[in-house]
């Protein structure tokens, strides 16, 4: 597995980076959540959860929200001050995810959205206070993740990422960065 610190100069903030792609999770993520077709061919795809959960009856509508909030949480994740408070951003993912923190499974979204809420995910795996590795993120239409195949996949990314990380010694901040001098 194959990781990319986001700030240089950073070690709080990680991103998984798949063999054969170009750029890590967390960049791939922010393309995708400001490209107009990309958005378009989703909210086609998934427009009965559009309508059912989010009472949104148009595609342009739903664009041009994702559009707003792929700013507004990119700003929350990467700009100073707020890179330095991402425990305020992240949130365990469920309930078997606040008996531990450390390599607990969160979620980041924009938790102050006005109209509606934000249905953009950022998932990562918390390595320690304020210290996370991003593995995904996804447009979360439904209740649970395993509702869709695209959330589910999130999901197993997740948990991989999390078994990766304890089978090779990784426990926190220190452990993480050692691990990803030696690669």
């Amino acid at each position: 597995m194959e990781f990319v610190r986001i700030l240089n100069g950073y070690d709080h903030l990680w991103a998984v980076k798949e063999e054969g792609k170009d750029v890590d999770e967390l960049t791939q993520l922010f393309r995708d959540w400001t490209n107009g077709e990309f958005l378009f061919d989703f909210f086609m795809e998934n427009f009965d959860d559009l309508k059912e959960y989010f009472h949104i009856e148009r595609i342009d509508v739903a664009v041009n929200d994702t559009f707003e909030d792929a700013d507004a949480l990119q700003e929350l994740i990467l700009e100073f001050p707020y890179t330095e408070n991402l425990d305020d951003l992240f949130k365990p993912l469920d309930i078997t995810d606040t008996r531990t923190r450390e390599l607990s499974r969160e979620k980041a979204r924009n938790w102050d959205r006005q109209r509606h809420a934000s249905w953009l995910r950022v998932y990562a795996i918390r390595l320690e206070p304020n210290v996370y590795v991003v593995t995904g993120g996804a447009i979360k239409l439904t209740r649970t993740m395993q509702e869709r195949e695209h959330t589910n996949h999130q999901l197993l990314k997740l948990n991989r990422c999390k078994s990766w990380l304890k089978a090779n010694g990784v426990f926190d901040q220190d452990s993480f960065v050692e691990l990803y001098k030696e690669e």
